[in-house]
């Protein structure tokens, strides 16, 4: 029997039509415009690559965002249509919240600096810290003064955590400041000024000394405390050697003598003229110092001899001391007359033993022309140089005797002497 060989018409039939339908939808797939509901991928731009996006760009249209080369970009929807596309972080507005400060922002949304132009660094203290403003005074304990004002000229000083105070001018030229028993400042007068304490040294303008001796006379020292100079002897004057000063007795350049009353008249014989002496200070004389005397006369019709004027120069004040310079006039007539002798004498030489010498000249002016005290004209000098004779002696005295010769009546009311040029 060949009974296995045999198939049915109707599954001959059967077959048939599902290999029909199988290879239609194989062909209608194959064929397809608009598969759907599949994809063509070669239908996305030349299809895809390495790292490219798909995306929708159309219904039922995918598309392929091309990858940025560019390291740290991000997907945003800023393309066209509102496609994505690659973007940096806008920060106006493609983020949202505040930043905290543990990731490098303020943890505050309102915060604006200004001024810098170009990138600058500040640093800031590792510390909680309230930031000064512009808009409120600075306080004291920000290290302000808490014065939103300080009026013009005010001295500024503490007053704890409080404000700071001020202390305004005095009001009155040379006040100094001064701190008062409660210990704030104030403005004094140096005449009111209260006792102060220690003593001011050179350096700063004063003496070193705490007290300073009744009438002696400060003396500067250089860094050094003042010196002294002691009122020394009465009479004593300040004296220099050319580097310091001390007291001393003065020295007495010019001495003189004059009369006060009128001499007695007369001088018939060799007589001690009143104010004609000098005294020879204790600075004694030198070569230069010179002697000068004047005085009137006026004379009777009696005596005719020749007037002599003698320089005596001892320690008598008189006719006793030694003549030093005499000079001798012609005789006079028997005529009353009146005029002046005038002498000037010059040590030429001082000295102990016989070092001394002076030069003397005398000088007589009279009214009559030939007659009276002389008859050699109206004028007459005489010139005369002295022998050698010791200036040093102690309390010596140069002055001038009168002689008008036998029975003159002279009568002299004006006389004056002076030494000059002394030591």
């Amino acid at each position: 029997m060949r009974k296995f060989n045999l198939i049915s018409n109707t599954n001959k039939a059967l077959s048939i039509f599902w290999l029909v339908a199988i290879s239609l939808s194989i062909i209608g797939i194959a064929f397809a415009a608009a598969p759907n509901p599949g994809h063509n991928f070669t239908e996305v731009s030349g299809s895809v690559a390495q790292g490219d996006i798909m995306y929708g760009s159309a219904v039922d249209v995918l598309s392929a965002l091309t990858k940025n080369t560019t390291a740290t970009r991000y997907l945003s929807n800023t393309g066209a249509s509102n496609n994505p596309a690659w973007a940096q972080i806008g920060l106006t507005d493609g983020v949202t919240g505040i930043l905290p400060t543990a990731n490098g922002g303020t943890g505050i949304a309102y915060f604006i600096a200004a001024g810098p132009t170009v990138a600058r660094t500040y640093t800031f203290p590792d510390a909680n810290a309230t930031v000064l403003t512009g808009n409120t005074a600075v306080t004291v304990a920000q290290g302000g003064t808490g014065l939103a004002a300080i009026t013009a000229n005010n001295l500024i000083y503490g007053n704890g955590t409080g404000n700071a105070l001020l202390l305004a001018p005095g009001g009155t030229t040379g006040a100094v400041l001064m701190n008062t028993a409660a210990g704030a400042p104030s403005w004094s007068l140096l005449s009111a000024l209260p006792s102060t304490a220690g003593v001011l040294p050179v350096a700063n303008g004063g003496t070193g000394l705490a007290t300073l001796t009744t009438g002696n006379v400060i003396l500067g020292a250089g860094t050094s405390n003042v010196t002294f100079v002691t009122p020394g002897t009465s009479g004593d004057v300040l004296t220099s050697n050319g580097s310091t000063w001390a007291g001393a007795a003065p020295e007495v350049r010019t001495v003189y003598n004059q009369s006060v009353t009128t001499p007695a008249a007369g001088f018939a014989a060799d007589t001690y003229l009143v104010g004609s002496s000098v005294a020879i200070p204790a600075t004694g004389l030198r070569a230069g110092s010179r002697y000068h005397l004047i005085f009137d006369v006026a004379k009777t019709a009696a005596g005719t001899a020749t007037p002599i004027l003698t320089i005596r120069f001892g320690t008598a004040g008189s006719v006793a001391d030694t003549s030093r310079c005499a000079m001798t006039w012609t005789a006079g007539t028997a005529a009353a007359d009146e005029g002046w002798f005038e002498v000037w004498a010059t040590f030429r030489t001082v000295g102990s033993g016989t070092s001394a010498v002076i030069q003397c000249m005398g000088l007589v002016s009279h009214r009559l022309t030939t007659t009276g005290l002389i008859n050699a004209g109206a004028n007459a000098r005489i010139k005369t140089t002295g022998g050698g004779f010791d200036s040093t002696v102690a309390s010596s005295i140069i002055g001038t005797s009168v002689n008008g010769g036998t029975s003159a009546a002279w009568t002299i009311t004006l006389v004056q002497a002076e030494l000059t040029n002394l030591p």
